[in-house]
């Protein structure tokens, strides 16, 4: 789309969370929850992980993973921020040997408006707030 300029923000991180598997051999596809939560990591996901492509669950919604994590058990993909909470707080642990998969994170601006001060300003908050996400 030519008339939207996008700029790069951050790279976001998930990592593979169980409450069954500590190593990525010893997962079950059976209880494995494959990530649909953007195109980018449903494709790095086939390409990394194509034993796991084919399972019985698939969710779009990290929030709906996690809670299906926490109600029956499991394993699935989760930001590595929510990762550390969640093993903090559930008996869980990350999975060794399991991939990390990166999604790109760009804001989507009008070409024609991204040098406007308030549309940098905005942009400069977001970086900002992501800079101090990474402290």
């Amino acid at each position: 789309m030519p008339e939207i300029a996008y700029e790069h923000l951050m790279v976001e991180e998930y990592v593979m969370v169980s409450t069954a598997a500590r190593n990525l051999s010893d997962v079950d596809p059976d209880t494995y929850i494959r990530p649909g939560y953007t195109v980018v990591l449903e494709k790095t996901h086939a390409e990394m992980l194509a034993q796991l492509a084919i399972c019985r669950l698939s969710t779009g919604s990290e929030a709906l993973a996690e809670i299906m994590l926490r109600r029956t058990g499991g394993t699935c993909y989760m930001r590595s921020d929510d990762a550390r909470r969640f093993t903090g707080e559930l008996p869980s642990f990350l999975v060794e040997g399991a991939p990390t998969l990166h999604q790109p994170v760009h804001t989507a601006i009008l070409a024609r408006r991204k040098h406007e001060p308030i549309i940098r300003k905005g942009i400069r908050a977001l970086h900002l707030a992501v800079m101090s996400l990474e402290v």
